[in-house]
């Protein structure tokens, strides 16, 4: 099944309303959300199953929903990722592939 992250921004004075709506409406959801309110951002995170955007969105009550940002995500392998450069290879322009380009990539974060 399709995963989705939700992203749900509120106000620093709306916490305790937000918290509690969604209490109020789906008890289970509370604890897939992680909440960024105790450093300064004011925003909840929960990863869902749903068969589509519209079915993770109805997971939240109404007052979540309008404010809510709903992202398919998916796993990635290490495989995968280590066939990355050869796809970009083919695809990318040669200019940017060429030994001695500038790559636009960070090394680390």
């Amino acid at each position: 099944m399709p995963r989705y992250l939700l992203e749900v921004p509120h106000a620093s004075d709306e916490c305790a309303r937000e918290l509690e709506s969604l209490l109020n409406y789906n008890r289970e959801m509370v604890a897939k959300f992680e909440w960024g309110c105790d450093d300064a951002t004011h925003v909840g995170w929960a990863m869902v199953e749903a068969d589509d955007k519209t079915s993770a969105r109805m997971l939240l009550p109404m007052l979540l929903r309008g404010k809510a940002k709903v992202v398919r995500v998916q796993s990635v392998s290490a495989e995968e990722v280590t066939a990355l450069p050869q796809a970009a290879s083919e695809s990318a322009p040669r200019s940017v592939l060429e030994p001695g380009a500038t790559r636009h990539v960070r090394d680390s974060y």
